[in-house]
């Protein structure tokens, strides 16, 4: 269940992380995550702290970067501009 009332869980950090950088972890402590990484046409950077440590995913001039602790396996998908639709967006 998730809450409204908390920062952690306001609509714009969520969206951030869950739909721009499609971060989700996929074992417990974060030792494995998924990135759905989504190129735009603006640039952005999202910082994600788990118990491992911060997980950063940056998009920079149409180019993917991420940056994950030692140890944390990674998932990636990459999904370009025009794959990006309204339908695919989670607004929960």
């Amino acid at each position: 269940m998730r809450s409204q009332s908390h920062a952690w869980s306001a609509i714009p950090s969520t969206f951030l992380i869950h739909n721009l950088a499609g971060f989700k972890i996929v074992e417990p402590g974060a030792t494995k995550v998924r990135l759905k990484l989504r190129i735009t046409d603006f640039d952005y950077e999202i910082k994600v702290p788990t118990v491992q440590s911060v997980i950063t995913v940056r998009c920079e001039n149409g180019s993917m970067y991420y940056k994950v602790p030692q140890g944390v396996e990674v998932m990636t998908e990459l999904i370009v501009l025009g794959d990006f639709g309204f339908d695919d967006l989670n607004f929960v």
